[in-house]
């Protein structure tokens, strides 16, 4: 196993590089999800919301029942402000705090709602909003109430639908929290910055790790070395695959570990497996970015810059470090050719998980195989390149 050695003495040699990395990630997740985490306090109230309530799910001019009970529901838990219904307008509302969320309402939901239970409610709000999350938890407890009645009434039954949601839902049970008063916030979006930060740190380390030591085995003197070598090329490439496999597989341990760690408090066997699942099919892509450099580039400088480029591009129009609620929709569209989009997009609607049935499932699985697809198509790319200039090198 002397190429497998020799790849972790490589490595070995980032160790202080992945240190930092760790360490600027551990900051970063302490920074944005810990932040506005505890408050003294013994007793919770509503707070005040002003949003947007914009819906397509119109029948003669009018919103259906079900739309309409959940605006009604809505409207005792928040103010609903009219606004002009235009991606321009609604983000200026949100930037001057108008509204703290903008919830719209798809053309065509009803019917989807009593056929397959497909949710495709967009809610537009600024990053790590309390207020969007607060909205959001009480369209949720609609919807789901809803989902019950639904799966045995007809869509004739609306106006039924919606009195015994609205009636279960005007039960309250009063609490009285005893001991300490200083009581942890469970701010959901705080779990997602954290997931999303640990895409971040495994970009950065799996991509300038598996790409530095590629970059190495792939130097002509050490390919010459190896061609009259015992060794045959089948089993140094497998001994190859082994290092880089381990490695990614540490470096995703190492980031799970401290993921479980941190929100062990907020722990959810299904959404912790469903987080795990989607950062270890991003580690991968990870890995088939940091191949596909380390393939083709043999300067040291180019490779550092280049994986700087690389990864701080994706971060930055993938919605990493600005939500992409922000962004314009043709930004929006560059970034889904980035496979981060989509990890990120997968983390959202994981924590928003409720429910673990097909309905919520198969959305976040399609947006985690399209992470995988990326990773495969990265090394199909990788493949075709070395077999071109292969060919050009036994040609001449």
């Amino acid at each position: 196993m002397q190429v497998f050695k020799t790849y972790h003495k490589i490595i070995k040699r980032k160790f202080l590089s992945i240190a930092i990395l760790l360490v600027a990630y551990l900051g970063l997740s302490l920074l944005y999800s810990h932040s506005d985490l505890t408050s003294d306090v013994n007793s919770f109230t509503d707070i005040e919301v002003e949003i947007a309530f914009l819906n397509e799910d119109m029948t003669n001019e009018n919103n259906t029942e079900l739309v309409e009970g959940m605006k009604s529901y809505l409207s005792q838990h928040a103010e609903i402000v009219t606004v002009v219904d235009n991606r321009e307008d609604i983000q200026n509302a949100l930037f001057s705090n108008e509204i703290q969320a903008a919830i719209r309402i798809p053309y065509g939901f009803t019917k989807k709602f009593f056929k397959d239970n497909s949710l495709t409610i967009e809610q537009m709000s600024k990053p790590d909003s309390l207020e969007a999350f607060y909205v959001q938890s009480h369209i949720n407890k609609f919807l789901n109430k809803a989902k019950i009645y639904a799966s045995y009434m007809d869509e004739d039954d609306q106006a039924q639908i919606v009195e015994r949601v609205k009636d279960d839902l005007s039960k309250y049970i009063n609490v009285e929290v005893h001991g300490d008063s200083n009581v942890l916030l469970e701010v959901t979006r705080n779990m997602i910055n954290h997931y999303n930060f640990l895409g971040l740190y495994l970009l950065f380390s799996i991509v300038s790790g598996v790409g530095m030591s590629m970059m190495v085995f792939n130097k002509p003197e050490i390919i010459k070395r190896n061609n009259i070598s015992s060794l045959s090329i089948s089993n140094r490439n497998f001994q190859l695959f082994l290092g880089n496999i381990s490695y990614v597989l540490f470096c995703w341990g190492l980031g799970m570990l401290i993921s479980i760690v941190f929100f062990r408090h907020q722990f959810s066997l299904p959404k912790t497996i469903l987080f795990s699942i989607n950062a270890l099919c991003f580690a991968i892509t990870c890995l088939s970015i940091g191949f596909l450099i380390g393939k083709n580039v043999r300067n040291k400088n180019t490779f550092n810059s280049l994986v700087a480029i690389i990864i701080l591009s994706m971060t930055f129009i993938g919605g990493l470090f600005i939500p992409l609620e922000l962004m314009s929709s043709k930004i929006i569209k560059v970034a889904q050719f980035t496979p981060i989009y989509w990890y990120i997009k997968a983390n959202d609607n994981i924590q928003n998980l409720d429910i673990v049935s097909s309905d919520y499932l198969i959305p976040i699985g399609w947006q985690i195989l399209t992470v995988c697809a990326f990773g495969i198509g990265i090394f199909a790319f990788t493949f075709i390149i070395s077999k071109v200039k292969y060919s050009r090198f036994h040609s001449q």
